[in-house]
């Protein structure tokens, strides 16, 4: 029912095509769901300097598995301050393994349990991010539990990445979107203006009038919100309103929890549906007098107001009522619930006052120890708005010249206070929002930035030992350098230790929770390489990325870990059914390299053989060969037969210098060149140096932003590696044709290969190359910069440090040398191949 609508025009080389180009780490939320909730025998890891904890789910509740522990241990969850509150015990884990605020410990002395350690407001600071997202008028938006933001206007949900500022776009078939929601398993759902639910790429009809919000009380039931203020349980199983039991006179309000207050005169009762037996279950009736009116309050609770202003306070969650005095309940009914009123605890209130020329912060209840703190910065005016964070502090936006952004602790401390004009232009704040990690979404003026909780610096001394580096991680574990400064003095210790690897666990951890997947993903590789067959980390990666719009990096992990354990429940349900990217292979001489990729990734990639076009510029096995190549053309012969038959398109007669005029309209992710060398004599090597630069112009009127072209390079020992790149031009080429570079893989050694069958021949024969040395893959990415001019300065520019990070660097000691003199200089990553179609899902 849902379309992915993002385009970008095309280039003029590329218009004969006609295709749509998107995003290529984002998906709509309507291809989602079958990946995201894919059953688990984990809810989630937690990897800590010392210890592995695994969740596991046990009849309601959860435990947890402790690496070192015989046996599993209770799991003890705190109460939540946040709306993602449940309760549900595995989600609720979920939740808390992905909050910034939150890290799960194993009380070994005490009572051998796990339990979740709160870092305290007073430990952190906020952070604003930088990159900004503006609305459009008459648009909603929430705050996505896979920490993104989504926003309707007119038919249309955009979805914001705001760690990368990218977007998804996905249409509905309606005119008008009034409301978005989560449901229990994180799925998009809309509402329309015509009474109209969008769940699951499917539309329900309510046969009501617009919708103005929808909460989920269950996973089948949902509370709505109708144009005019009525309000109604919705079965989204059963595709029906959910009639609430009431006679004559009664009157019934709905808590946040689906559960029903119905009260006629003096007797109030408290309804629950049970959507097992699709029923309401035997109310149990409360007798109170003189009762005027129920006020609805958040987190499953309400409040009687009686006819001589006091009042009785209901949790019905832990099902304890407490009297309130006159007082309490004119503060209750004077201010805005969840605006400038918030409940904390079970029946302290925070809310704001004017005192003379100052406004205060109050927190009352009926207890001795009420206390009244001035609200920093308010000034004569007053608090817009103010939200309770997961972590139990208070975050308030005053409303003054100049606005700010203010925490203030439980207790009443100020821990955090900011001017807006530190953020943005001096405007008034209209709401602040948390989202999954703990950030804070902040609305000002029709836009939304972002402030992330960081840790408040440590001393930055010389760190020299093993004992004082943990110590300061485990006080910032969110200080990503530390992990690889300890992983070095490990190593230097014990260059076969394996102690780095549970280093590189939490490093990940602490990454991803950043949403840092960059680095996350370096941990990931690194601890892998340490442990080799260990499924661990990939099972760690996937409970962060599952939930993240990053699906081509889950594909990878669910490949690395099917590599491992050969289970196909460790696959996606779609993954082999999904198209693999357009690839062109270039100079692939004998063609051992087409058939070993298609052979490694038969099982995971059946469909990639139909998207690969093979060739080379000369037919090889149509030459007059020496006798002893005699076989290996036969060889030769059998292999491009083979290739056919198995659906790649084989051709000959193509030049690496004029692809865009042999393939002119056509349009290719990939195109990948190994080994490019012309003859062995010095003419011909001086000739052969301007084919990389034509070859990198010819593909990039092949490809649009974000496709990608791979070079391999032999390079052999010492410092020839610098000669082979600028000897090849690779760094001009690819610069100059508008190429960033975003990996180095290592490709093969002879004695350890990528791919076992492949075969480096040389130039125009079939005989391997044994001069021994080492290839590296060279994956470079285009951008939508060409460079006007050979400029050393502005090729620089185009790396993207999130992708790789690297120098461009020359044996000439000028300061701008020529790029035809320059190298680069970087780390060799250990990637795998990701074949798929990009998650726009186009069809090329």
């Amino acid at each position: 029912m849902a379309e992915a609508v993002t385009e970008k025009p095309l280039e003029e080389e590329l218009r004969q095509c006609n295709e749509t180009y998107g995003t290529e780490n984002f998906t709509t939320d309507k291809t989602v769901r079958s990946e995201i909730h894919e059953e688990s025998s984990y809810i989630g890891i937690h990897a800590s300097l010392d210890k592995t904890i695994k969740f596991i789910p046990s009849d309601g509740t959860v435990q947890a598995e402790v690496s070192g522990v015989d046996e599993r241990v209770p799991v003890e969850l705190p109460e939540i301050s946040s709306e993602y509150n449940s309760s549900s015990a595995t989600i609720k884990v979920k939740q808390l393994l992905r909050n910034f605020h939150f890290c799960p410990i194993y009380e070994k002395k005490s009572s051998r349990k796990v339990s979740f350690r709160l870092t305290s407001p007073q430990d952190k600071t906020w952070e604003k991010q930088d990159n900004i997202l503006s609305l459009p008028d008459h648009s909603v938006w929430i705050c996505r539990r896979n920490n993104t933001i989504s926003y309707a206007y007119a038919n249309t949900v955009t979805t914001w990445d705001w760690s990368n500022n990218t977007f998804a776009l996905t249409s509905y078939p309606t005119t008008k979107i009034t409301a978005l929601a989560e449901n229990v398993e994180a799925d998009l759902v809309v509402g329309d203006e015509k009474g109209n639910l969008f769940i699951y790429d499917k539309m329900i009809p309510t046969e009501q009038a617009s919708i103005e919000k929808i909460s989920y009380v269950c996973s089948v039931v949902c509370l709505l919100k109708f144009e005019g203020g009525s309000e109604q349980l919705f079965n989204v199983e059963l595709k029906k309103l959910i009639s609430i039991p009431q006679t004559n006179g009664q009157k019934f309000r709905i808590l946040d929890n689906g559960m029903v207050v119905r009260w006629h005169e003096n007797e109030i009762n408290v309804l629950e549906y049970d959507p097992a037996e699709r029923q309401w279950k035997l109310p149990i009736p409360y007798s109170y007098e003189d009762i005027k009116d129920i006020l609805v309050i958040p987190n499953a609770k309400f409040m009687i107001a009686h006819e001589n202003h006091t009042g009785t306070l209901w949790d019905v969650r832990q099902k304890l009522s407490f009297t309130k005095n006159k007082k309490y309940v004119s503060i209750v009914t004077k201010n805005d619930i969840g605006q400038n009123l918030l409940f904390i605890e079970t029946e302290t209130l925070v809310y704001d006052r004017s005192l003379g020329s100052k406004v205060q912060l109050c927190f009352h209840s009926d207890l001795e120890n009420n206390k009244n703190i001035e609200a920093e910065k308010a000034g004569l005016w007053y608090i817009d708005v103010m939200i309770l964070l997961s972590d139990g502090s208070i975050m308030y936006a005053t409303n003054t010249r100049d606005s700010g952004i203010h925490v203030v602790t439980r207790d009443g401390k100020i821990v955090f206070t900011k001017s807006v004009k530190e953020f943005l232009k001096d405007e008034k704040i209209d709401s602040l929002k948390e989202l999954g990690d703990g950030s804070v979404a902040v609305e000002c003026s029709r836009s939304i930035f972002i402030l992330k909780p960081q840790m408040l610096s440590m001393r930055k001394n010389v760190y020299d030992t093993i004992k004082r580096l943990k110590k300061n991680l485990r006080n910032d574990p969110t200080d990503l350098e530390l992990y690889s400064k300890l992983a070095k003095r490990y190593m230097e210790n014990d260059p076969i230790s394996e102690e780095p690897y549970q280093l590189y666990l939490s490093g990940l951890e602490a990454a991803a929770k950043s949403s840092n997947f960059y680095q996350a993903r370096r941990f990931y590789e690194k601890a892998r390489q340490i442990k080799p067959i260990c499924s661990e980390p990939c099972q760690l990666f996937l409970s962060y990325v599952k939930i993240t719009p990053y699906k081509q990096l889950m594909r990878r992990i669910h490949l690395d870990l099917f590599a491992l354990t050969k289970v196909a429940n460790d696959l996606p349900n779609d993954l082999k059914s999904r198209r693999c990217k357009t690839r062109l292979l270039i100079g692939e001489g004998d063609f051992s390299f087409t058939s070993s990729l298609i052979d490694k990734h038969e099982v995971t990639h059946p469909n990639l053989r139909k998207a690969i076009i093979a060739t080379d510029l000369k037919a090889t096995h149509l030459q007059k060969l020496s006798k002893d190549q005699d076989k290996k053309k036969k060889v030769l012969e059998k292999r491009i037969v083979d290739l056919k038959q198995r659906g790649v398109n084989v051709l000959f007669g193509v030049d690496a210098k004029e692809i865009h005029q042999t393939f002119k309209g056509r349009r290719f992710k990939r195109i990948q060149w190994n080994c490019p060398f012309g003859e062995s004599t010095s003419t011909a090597r001086k000739e052969f140096t301007d084919t990389i630069p034509k070859f990198f112009q010819s593909c990039s009127r092949l490809q649009l932003p974000n496709d990608r072209v791979h070079v391999t390079l032999m390079q052999k020992s010492d410092e020839y590696w610098k000669e082979r790149q600028i000897e090849n031009r690779i760094v001009h080429g690819s610069a100059t044709a508008g190429y960033r570079l975003i990996r180095k893989r290592s490709f093969g050694t002879p004695d350890k290969k990528r791919y076992p069958n492949y075969t480096h021949v040389k130039t125009n024969t079939t005989k391997p190359y044994n001069a021994g040395g080492e290839e590296n893959e060279f994956i470079f990415e285009k951008t939508d910069t060409v460079l006007p001019v050979d400029s050393y300065r502005k090729s620089c520019k185009l790396m993207d440090s999130h992708k790789k990070i690297y120098a461009i660097k020359s044996n000439n000691a000028t300061r701008k040398p020529p790029l035809e003199e320059c190298y680069f200089e970087c780390s060799t990553d250990e990637d795998s191949s990701d074949y798929y179609e990009s998650d726009s899902g186009e069809e090329l």
